[in-house]
């Protein structure tokens, strides 16, 4: 399945591949030409801080939220696509949404060692570069690390995080620095991944950059919030998401293009 989603670029439907002439375009063999795919926004992961009980073990409270279209990956590919035409005005794009749940299940891992569950879609990707005569792949990826959260002069979190999702805590105090009040807890959106310049040939990674973006909002910043979550509206951290991933591909993709 293949339709266009904006600016000259082809989102084409992973789960049932096969070869298609409209993917056959005539390129200029001068011009770079990359692939683009974003395998991070099929679920969003709420986060609850619990206290440590002196245990190395994550014990914060975790909640997977599937999401079922592909508006964040769209905006992902979106971000990438605009970045990459700053960095590399010449260059051609292709995106490609990856809508096969077995993708998904690659996580940070490269696609030169795919789990075996995931290797006849990463196959069939391989098959799908070469009909776009894509040079390289640029893949968005969930990354896990420890949470940690910008305060003004330290940082505040526990446990590891990965992908995208909501840290929330109800307990610590945090001060507003604008106003100098008090109040129980903050929330926290946050967007971990990578970003993967990879060979189309041999799907072998040839650079990666690691993308570590939050935004803590405290409880006292919004007078009439009561707990964390009430700070931002759903609609409010979708957008906050959205603005993190393309923070963070901003930030990254200059180094990631460097000599590619």
């Amino acid at each position: 399945m293949f339709d266009s989603i904006s600016r000259r670029a082809v989102l084409a439907g992973i789960a049932g591949l096969a070869a298609n002439p409209l993917l056959a375009q005539t390129a200029d063999a001068s011009r770079p030409r990359y692939a683009v795919m974003s395998i991070i926004g099929d679920k969003i992961t709420l986060v609850g801080y619990r206290q440590p009980t002196g245990s190395n073990i994550d014990q914060n409270d975790k909640r997977v939220l599937a999401v079922s279209g592909p508006a964040l990956d769209n905006s992902t590919l979106l971000s990438v696509d605009d970045a990459v035409k700053r960095q590399a005005p010449q260059a051609e794009t292709t995106l490609l949404a990856a809508r096969d749940p077995k993708l998904y299940q690659l996580q940070d891992q490269s696609f030169d060692n795919p789990p075996s569950e995931a290797a006849a879609s990463v196959a069939a990707i391989k098959a799908l570069l070469q009909q776009t005569k894509a040079d390289r792949l640029i893949l968005v990826a969930p990354f896990r690390s420890e949470a940690r959260f910008a305060l003004r002069e330290t940082y505040i979190g526990t446990g590891k995080i990965a992908g995208l999702g909501v840290y929330v805590d109800r307990i610590s105090t945090i001060t507003v620095t604008a106003t100098g009040e008090d109040g129980a807890g903050f929330i926290a959106p946050y967007a971990y991944f990578t970003l993967s310049l990879i060979d189309a040939k041999s799907l072998s990674t040839i650079r990666r950059k690691v993308v570590l973006e939050s935004e803590l909002v405290p409880t006292a910043a919004v007078r009439t919030a009561t707990v964390p979550w009430d700070v931002l509206s759903n609609q409010k951290k979708i957008e906050m998401l959205e603005m993190l991933v393309r923070r963070g591909i901003d930030k990254a993709l200059p180094e990631l293009l460097v000599g590619a």
